[in-house]
């Protein structure tokens, strides 16, 4: 039967490539408070869905990379105890 070893630093290296694209500044996101044309109201609400959707979406990778720490470590253990 041969075995399957896993590379515990190769998980973490990807996640940890993960976690810094997550953390990239996109810049920030300023919103016209200055003039009062009438698309500025849409444009808000489009700004506010953009930065909610960014913000679930880094939550969610943010516990996917620490799942894959986990799986890291599990499998290390489970190689180790072959």
């Amino acid at each position: 039967m041969s075995e399957i070893k896993v590379n515990p630093a190769d998980i973490r290296s990807k996640a940890s490539n993960i976690r810094l694209a997550i953390n990239l500044n996109i810049g920030n996101i300023n919103k016209d408070t200055e003039t009062n044309v009438p698309g500025n109201t849409k444009a808000h609400e489009a700004i506010d869905s953009f930065i909610k959707a960014i913000n679930s979406l880094s939550e969610s990778l943010n516990t996917f990379t620490s799942n894959l720490d986990s799986v890291a470590e599990s499998l290390q253990e489970a190689d180790e105890n072959l």
